[in-house]
């Protein structure tokens, strides 16, 4: 697997719940002061790394040809993505890659993206030819990127605490702060309701810390991960109900309608003989809830 500044990818048996705990806690720090290569840096070609598709051929043909495939993740999201004790990064999405890179006989070249809100622009730019990273489908991204079938499902939920017993969904928080990701599914809160204070973080790890050093009174996070750390304190948090759930998709660029199919293959391919559902119990320790077609 080729590595770049900042990153790599492997798989690992480690548990979710050790995952989950360390990772959130940990990950802004080992992002800043890892020493792995980083792919996403340079241009789309200096990495030896299949170039987007300009000449009318299929993507699907340039990384058959380069067996090099470049990958966008996120690893501040657990169980989704995160780092190893090695520096690697591993979870759910990391799986997922492993799986299409296998297919194609093709190495992954990670790039880990900073935010939600670069998922869009590193596709549209050509520096990568797939998103793996917690990508939720929305009509509105639709007009920017295309997306895949779901390979999971996303609920987003409200974490709050116990001692909050007026406070029972993101109805009655109006006037009290929630944190959320900046450009994630998440931005929804302030339509659902405007007089909530909507406080913004670059990822997943340092929004929920901000809760729990109190510096917001709620926090959204995937329905799994807030039921993890419900677990972890149940007398301290508690979930406050569901604000918005979707498909998690698999995202690359518009118009190349071989590649997405044969995405979409992959996937349905995987999710028929039973993988997709193992790889999703194997990060959150729970069964594949029924959301998704045919899985």
């Amino acid at each position: 697997m080729d590595r770049n500044l900042d990153n790599e990818s492997t798989t690992s048996s480690i548990s979710r719940r050790s995952f989950i705990t360390k990772g959130s806690l940990g990950v802004a720090a080992v992002a800043a002061g890892g020493g792995l290569l980083l792919a996403g840096c340079g241009s789309a070609n200096s990495s030896g790394a299949p170039a987007a598709s300009t000449s009318g051929h299929s993507l699907l043909d340039q990384i058959i040809a380069s067996k090099k495939i470049r990958i966008g993740l996120l690893v501040a999201n657990p169980p989704y993505g995160t780092y190893d004790s090695n520096n690697n990064p591993i979870g759910y999405d990391m799986d997922i890659t492993n799986m299409v890179a296998k297919d194609l006989g093709a190495t992954p070249v990670l790039t880990v993206l900073p935010d939600s809100a670069t998922r869009i622009t590193a596709l549209v730019s050509g520096r990568i030819d797939l998103v793996v990273a917690a990508f939720t489908m929305t009509a509105a991204r639709s007009e920017a990127v295309a997306f895949t079938i779901p390979y999971g499902p996303d609920t987003q939920v409200l974490l709050g605490r116990k001692s909050d017993t007026s406070l029972h969904t993101y109805l009655d928080y109006d006037g009290k702060k929630i944190a959320i990701t900046a450009g994630s599914t998440q931005e929804i809160l302030a339509q659902l309701n405007p007089k909530v204070n909507v406080t913004r973080f670059p990822d997943d790890a340092t929004g929920y810390q901000a809760f729990v050093t109190g510096q917001v009174d709620g926090w959204v996070g995937q329905g799994e991960t807030v039921a993890h750390y419900v677990s972890l304190a149940p007398t301290e948090y508690e979930s406050k109900g569901l604000v918005t759930q979707g498909y998690l998709c698999l995202g690359t660029q518009r118009g190349d309608l071989e590649w997405l199919r044969w995405l979409n293959d992959c996937l349905y391919y995987h999710g028929g003989q039973g993988q997709i559902a193992a790889l999703y119990k194997k990060w959150f320790e729970i069964d594949m809830p029924r959301i998704l077609p045919n899985y």
